[in-house]
């Protein structure tokens, strides 16, 4: 069977995926020097849409913005055409084909689970005709599988297809597992590389669907390549690395000085070597990466070219923060969670204190924010999303969130999430659409998982 036809027969499970939301690619880009578009008027371009589960929710939370998705799969797109009109969304456009079928400028243009999945001629046109497509100032999201740790991924993936003597996707996940299992039971705990590789995928596909497996292990296209030569690739088709958009995935002098400098030690001063290097420390699998157009980008950025942007976060955790000034701006977004606030409003002159919390009582610097950043600690946003906290008057859930309660799959929170629900919270959420007062746990629990705003926009 083809690709096509193999998404056709076994369709891949299409969720929305945070990182690639035009509120995160825009911060991204801006720590990194780059001023992208503005989220609310943006242009989106999804290559490899699937049935639109990113791209739905995007288009509902972007009501100016205009979106497109496109993907070779009919059947995918006549899905995701079906759920744009029952919610009108009318800024959103999806087509059955390929990249070279759309016309038009992006500033944002999103490739993500294609670009390893395809034959590596195709990825080169994929990349090519991404540049075409991106404006002069846009971000161009590509993810893909990495070596080394592919290597290791990849042992899994050529026992199974050597395996595999079927040819319906049905049979061939069902004598699939059935070696994955056959395996796990045999082979020794002394089994070395391979027993610990064979127990991470074991961990991996308990939690994973069937078209997971199938697409990722048994497609005859899947290539994953080093970082370096993908980057190298990009340059041939016009477009520059600029970061990862995972902040963790991304080794910062800024962040990590000491860490970075021992990088440097050994790959020299070229940033593609440093990160190169990172990948060999951590054996990565996977990388999401930010692609621009210029030619030459700083990759760092000074705090006061992004000091407008909105943070977030859940607190500290069990990080230590020894600096009183900046634990108190991390208790006072942990108040105003799961909502974001400017970066300027981190700090107020006032012996009081704010929603509960005593506030900052000097100016938090942006540059102090980096390290949190990496470390998952805080988030930095494009804007501020007006999202609901107790006690909840009239609080609204998006049609699309609601629609999908009335299901079983998950549900997309307001922070571009997919999210799993109980019973008592899928029956709260479907009545909640800003005509009435809410209450009660199931309530309380909606709001905290970013699924209400405090009013309808």
């Amino acid at each position: 069977m083809t690709t096509g036809s193999t998404y056709d027969a076994l369709p891949y499970t299409s969720l929305p995926y945070p990182r690639t939301h035009p509120d995160h690619l825009f911060a991204m880009a801006r720590l990194f020097g780059v001023r992208a578009a503005p989220v609310e008027t943006c242009r989106v371009l999804e290559i490899g849409c699937g049935s639109a589960g990113n791209l739905l929710a995007m288009a509902e939370s972007l009501p100016r913005g205009r979106l497109v998705g496109v993907d070779p799969s009919g059947g995918e797109i006549e899905r995701g055409r079906a759920v744009a009109s029952q919610l009108g969304l009318d800024n959103l456009r999806l087509v059955a084909g390929t990249a070279d079928d759309v016309e038009g400028t992006f500033d944002y243009v999103i490739a993500h689970g294609v670009l390893s999945w395809v034959a590596p001629e195709l990825r080169r046109a994929i990349l090519a005709r991404g540049r075409a497509l991106l404006a002069d100032d846009g971000v161009f999201y590509a993810s893909y599988n990495v070596f080394p740790g592919w290597h290791l991924r990849g042992a899994v993936r050529g026992m199974l297809r050597h395996h595999v003597t079927a040819r319906e996707p049905a049979a061939q996940i069902a004598s699939a597992r059935t070696l994955i299992d056959w395996l796990s039971r045999r082979l020794t705990r002394d089994g070395g590389a391979l027993r610990a590789v064979l127990d991470e995928e074991i961990a991996r596909l308990a939690s994973a669907d069937d078209a997971y497996l199938f697409h990722e292990l048994l497609e005859e296209d899947n290539h994953p390549l080093w970082f370096a030569d993908f980057v190298a690739e990009a340059a041939e088709a016009g477009l520059s690395w600029l970061g990862e958009a995972d902040p963790a995935a991304n080794v910062s002098r800024m962040a990590a000085p000491r860490a970075y400098d021992s990088l440097r030690d050994i790959a020299g001063d070229d940033p593609i070597r440093v990160e190169q290097h990172f990948d060999f420390l951590r054996s990565r699998t996977f990388r999401a990466s930010l692609l621009v157009k210029q030619p030459h980008v700083r990759r760092e950025a000074p705090g006061e070219a992004w000091s407008d942007l909105f943070v977030a976060s859940r607190g500290p955790g069990d990080a230590y923060i020894e600096d009183e000034n900046l634990a108190a701006a991390l208790a006072r977004l942990a108040a105003e969670w799961p909502d974001a606030l400017p970066i300027a409003e981190l700090s107020i002159d006032s012996e009081g204190e704010s929603a509960g919390v005593l506030a900052a009582r000097r100016p938090i610097e942006p540059e102090q924010l980096v390290p949190l950043h990496t470390a998952s600690i805080v988030e930095l946003r494009a804007r501020r999303l007006e999202l609901a906290r107790a006690p909840l008057e009239m609080p609204w859930a998006s049609p699309l969130a609601r629609l999908q309660a009335r299901g079983s799959g998950m549900v997309t929170n307001l922070r571009h999430e997919p999210l799993p629900l109980s019973p008592e919270e899928r029956a709260a959420l479907v009545e909640l659409d800003g005509t009435r007062s809410a209450d009660g746990p199931a309530a309380i629990r909606l709001a905290e998982l970013a699924l209400l705003r405090r009013r309808a926009p």
